[in-house]
């Protein structure tokens, strides 16, 4: 009978574990989506917001970064770059012209829809994205989760 609590009582934390995980992830308000071929499993705030803005431009498993963003206007981007960037897009997109204008970088793409993002990354293996947290992302594209 206790052989049986305990494992009762392992299996409802390991649920409650996971809802949690899931709530936080969806919290963000969007998933960061990568190719099915990346080895990576989460990235923290920090070293995405150094990929969006192309100051690490090499993952650490070999091959060039390359970020996809969505349009400015769009309720993922706004999120994504108050969350991962601490920054409104306008002062993102302040960051981008500053380096184009002195010829050192140019902004990632940017699609309009998230259907364009999960494409993107389902067929670039050194992509990387993001979509809202509510979006269906099919066996194409794999959701990384993101920490602190």
């Amino acid at each position: 009978m206790k052989q049986a609590q305990r494992s009762l009582a392992v299996i409802v934390l390991a649920l409650a574990i996971v809802a949690t995980a899931s709530r936080a992830q969806s919290a963000l308000g969007f998933k960061v989506v990568v190719h099915p071929s990346n080895p990576l499993s989460e990235l923290s705030h920090a070293e995405l917001s150094r990929l969006f803005l192309k100051k690490t431009t090499r993952w650490n498993h070999g091959g060039t970064v390359a970020p996809v963003d969505l349009a400015p206007d769009h309720k993922s981007r706004r999120r994504f770059s108050e969350e991962i960037h601490r920054k409104e897009v306008r002062r993102v997109q302040s960051y981008w012209q500053r380096l184009i204008f002195s010829g050192r970088a140019t902004p990632p793409p940017e699609l309009d829809r998230e259907s364009q993002v999960l494409e993107f990354v389902a067929d670039n293996r050194r992509a990387i994205g993001y979509v809202s947290a509510t979006t269906a992302v099919g066996d194409g594209v794999k959701v990384i989760k993101v920490t602190d």
